[in-house]
């Protein structure tokens, strides 16, 4: 996907939600600072990145990305844009309603959507 990168600019919106680490994608637990998140209905368990006291993600620096080079395979692979075009407009606001900071991911990709390459 290098030919396609997504234009984030300043954007930081997908840095305020969940990442779940993917240690089948690459992801080594212990090279960052995570947190346990067990879903109660499922007793599913999700090793994350920790977050700030204000939702952030622990590694948004004023900069961006303080690990970058390092980041989440999620991280890696996430586009809002192609997250936007994939959501019907119903599901995006039952996603909003449930998670606030989707909004600002949603809106992000919308006003990206004409940099994507088909």
């Amino acid at each position: 996907m290098p030919d396609n990168l997504v234009p984030c600019s300043s954007c930081r919106a997908c840095c305020k939600g969940d990442v779940i680490l993917d240690t089948g994608a690459g992801d080594v637990l212990t090279a960052y600072v995570t947190r346990i998140d067990l879903n109660a209905m499922t007793g599913t368990r999700h090793v994350m990145l920790a977050r700030k006291v204000n939702g952030d993600c622990v590694y948004l620096t004023e900069a961006g990305c303080g690990i970058y080079a390092k980041r989440p395979a999620v991280c890696r692979e996430f586009d809002c844009r192609l997250l936007f075009a994939a959501t019907k407009a119903k599901q995006r606001k039952a996603l909003c309603e449930t998670f606030p900071w989707f909004k600002a991911v949603f809106r992000a990709g919308r006003d990206r959507l004409a940099t994507l390459r088909r």
